[in-house]
């Protein structure tokens, strides 16, 4: 029942949005953090875990994955 009503919700989201939950929220979560990379002077290491990421490396991999440069290139090309 409880994968029946998860696949439900999963669908209704990606028709509504374009794309499915994961993504959206790891789209909110890479806008956010280059908003703290243009705005703070945060390390890596924080900034990851201030948008949610437990491990930094899992950011930089995600970071690289949708903007195809890492944080601490992006950070230095914003300046």
């Amino acid at each position: 029942m409880l994968i029946e009503i998860l696949s439900y919700i999963s669908t209704k989201f990606k028709e509504q949005f374009g794309m499915g939950i994961n993504e959206y929220i790891n789209k909110f979560r890479i806008k956010k953090a280059k908003e703290l990379l243009n705005t703070e002077n945060y390390t890596l290491d924080t900034v990851s875990s201030m948008v949610g990421y437990t491990d930094s490396r899992t950011f930089i991999r995600i970071f690289k994955k949708y903007e195809d440069t890492t944080p601490g290139k992006y950070r230095k090309s914003s300046v």
